[in-house]
């Protein structure tokens, strides 16, 4: 018996040494629990930021979907394509036209998606996609038209080269512009919306009738000339002045730019050499013939 105890208390050691091993184990992990912020082990904190990684690769993936969906135009290849956004039941309806249908073709659709029924309101993509035929320069025309708002109209350099791949350029013209002054003097205001048959100007809520297209590019010029598309977003207003002077500018350019500028007593950079000019320009213009706001 005496030989046996020696051995018997041995064994009971190294128990008790690997007991207290394995809770002194166990407080490290009890501790780094308590530890780590919201009681999140490192395991946990490396799934988060694994993760995080995750959904934001996720996310620039998607904005570079969004990126190419928002591109009008594929440049460079043996086809172009152009691509608007509308919706059945008063969105605008778009049609293309080439200046010369030898040197380019197209086809259009309208995209829905995946979607099981069509109703009103229903999203669409209208797509054209131009071919080239033989190489030279041209233009192409998108009308977009609606019962419900503004033209929508974009104009295009279309270059087909030797290898009939087709590049769209996107030309900078006023599709529609709204001029509104008013203050101690008068001042005419004027609407211009761009038509298949030209341009069309109704002055102070009158009928249609023609403008040349030199005067509205004269107006163009202006508008490039005072950097007019800086006063995209001006609203401000200031109270109590006497005999001041108020204005509202709204013009859409065929490049897609968009300006909606107003004020009361307060006045974007270059406002009254730029607001002069254009006024001028108007109020000088030989405007002829009516015309009906339907299509041509």
């Amino acid at each position: 018996m005496k030989f046996l105890a020696p051995a018997f208390l041995a064994v009971l050691l190294l128990a008790g040494c690997t007991l207290n091993t394995d809770i002194a184990n166990n407080a490290a992990v009890n501790n780094t629990v308590e530890d780590s912020p919201a009681g999140n082990s490192a395991a946990e904190n490396n799934v988060a930021e694994n993760s995080a990684a995750e959904n934001s690769a996720a996310e620039d993936s998607a904005a570079e979907n969004s990126a190419a969906e928002d591109s009008t135009a594929e440049e460079g290849s043996d086809t172009a394509v152009l691509s608007f956004s509308s919706f059945d039941g008063g969105g605008h309806e778009y049609s293309a036209e080439i200046g010369d249908t030898s040197i380019l073709s197209y086809e259009s659709e309208r995209d829905y998606g995946k979607r099981d029924e069509l109703e009103d309101g229903s999203p669409y993509r209208h797509i054209f996609t131009f071919t080239g035929l033989k190489p030279g320069t041209t233009t192409v025309a998108i009308y977009g038209r609606s019962p419900i708002t503004d033209n929508d109209d974009s104009l295009y350099k279309a270059v087909v080269d030797e290898k009939l791949n087709v590049t769209l350029e996107s030309v900078r013209k006023i599709s529609t512009l709204f001029l509104y002054r008013n203050g101690e003097m008068y001042y005419n205001s004027y609407k211009i919306s761009h038509w298949q048959d030209g341009y069309h100007v109704s002055v102070n809520d009158d009928d249609d009738q023609y403008i040349d297209e030199e005067v509205v590019d004269a107006l163009m010029q202006v508008i490039d000339e005072y950097d007019v598309a800086s006063w995209d977003g001006f609203n401000k207003s200031v109270d109590h002045v006497l005999d001041g002077e108020g204005f509202w500018l709204e013009v859409t350019l065929m490049d897609g730019t968009s300006i909606l500028a107003r004020g009361d007593n307060a006045f974007p950079d270059n406002y009254f050499p730029a607001i002069s000019k254009m006024q001028e320009i108007l109020d000088t213009a030989e405007i002829t013939s009516y015309v009906t706001t339907e299509e041509p």
